[in-house]
């Protein structure tokens, strides 16, 4: 129950919240890249299907009515006759272009002649009105009496379908769908770091675990500059900005004092430094600060190491014969509940807890 309660307590900083989320800038990046691919494919496809609006088509009746009180029946008659013969001239012109037999042919050619005479000189007497309707009828233009919006019809229902067939990219869905991504990823990422419960920062070891700390390490950074590009060295520079700022060997010394003060106030003869079984082994091998922190502390109390208590029953039985211990831990790598139970483990056996390293 009071581990319970105490990571209840647990308090997210903001400008930590906010530096994590920015260290994760390639997940933002490759998230924001795949939401402006996908809704922008989705806006390709979709549309296909958009075309212009239309105003409300008139009634065939109306359009009729319309013509005959411009024209007149006669005269709308007669259009009509010369659309009929139109058309027959159409018939027979691709009758002409299958028939085979020759005598046939010619006969077909000189009716197709005589229709062609009176088609042109029938249009000659037409009024400027009856070739409107004419043209109407044809479908060439789209003409309704008393309407100055006449276009070209074909060119019109060209344009249509290249609208309504063609697709192109369209902009706002790309940059929705990159924000949208964006938006996305920079939950999970804060989700995840509220729900991990890995040690984020040194101040929860004093604040949520009750703990004090007896230095800070920064002992990853040749590892991280090796590994990561300048932008992320400089979000780690800036995280780092108002925290204490000792070297290596400073930070050694510091923890080397506190533990031999600690020593000779409470009389301790051995103190055990619990590594947390989540600290950067190779970092440990490579940079061995436990080795230089015993030399600096001497006999006064003597250091002894103690690895994973948690794990291992060896060194378990180790702790249980000193009189005092360490806890060595790691930021966004060490449990929080596994530093609550080494805690809990030294003082069932009565070992007081002088505070924990913290290795940045």
């Amino acid at each position: 129950m009071e581990i319970r309660e105490e990571r209840e307590e647990r308090q997210i900083r903001v400008f930590d919240l906010f530096i994590s989320v920015c260290q994760r800038w390639r997940s933002l990046l490759i998230c924001l890249v795949i939401g402006a691919v996908v809704l922008g494919a989705y806006g390709w496809f979709t549309s296909a299907s958009g075309s212009p609006a239309k105003e409300p088509a008139e009634k065939q009746e109306d359009v009729e009515q319309k013509w005959e009180d411009v024209l007149g029946p006669y005269a709308m008659k007669e259009v009509e006759q010369l659309y009929e013969t139109q058309q027959e001239y159409t018939r027979l012109s691709e009758e002409q272009n299958t028939e085979t037999d020759l005598g046939k042919k010619l006969e077909n050619m000189e009716h197709i002649t005589l229709i062609q005479y009176n088609i042109s000189s029938t249009r000659g007497r037409f009024t400027d009105d009856q070739k409107a309707y004419y043209s109407y009828l044809m479908g060439d233009t789209d003409i309704v009496p008393g309407n100055m919006g006449t276009y070209d019809h074909r060119e019109n229902v060209r344009k249509e379908e290249e609208a309504t067939i063609g697709r192109h990219i369209r902009k706002k869905y790309i940059l929705v769908g990159a924000i949208l991504g964006l938006i996305l990823a920079a939950i999970v990422i804060i989700i995840k770091y509220v729900a991990t419960s890995t040690i984020k920062t040194a101040a929860e070891t004093d604040e949520n675990l009750n703990i004090r700390i007896l230095g800070r390490i920064e002992g990853s950074d040749r590892f991280y500059d090796k590994r990561k590009t300048a932008l992320d060295r400089w979000l780690r520079r800036v995280k780092r900005k108002n925290k204490q700022k000792l070297s290596f060997e400073d930070s050694c010394e510091m923890v080397a004092a506190k533990i031999r003060i600690d020593g000779e106030k409470m009389g301790l003869k051995k103190v055990g430094v619990v590594v947390d079984s989540n600290v950067n082994a190779d970092w440990m091998e490579k940079n061995d600060f436990l080795k230089e922190i015993a030399a600096l502390t001497g006999d006064q109390p003597e250091i002894e190491v103690l690895d994973n208590i948690l794990g291992r029953p060896d060194t378990l039985h180790d702790l249980s014969e000193t009189d005092g211990a360490v806890l060595v831990l790691q930021i966004e790598d060490s449990r929080f509940l596994d530093i609550q139970y080494e805690r809990l483990l030294c003082e069932g056996y009565q070992i007081p807890v002088l505070g924990a390293i913290v290795v940045e």
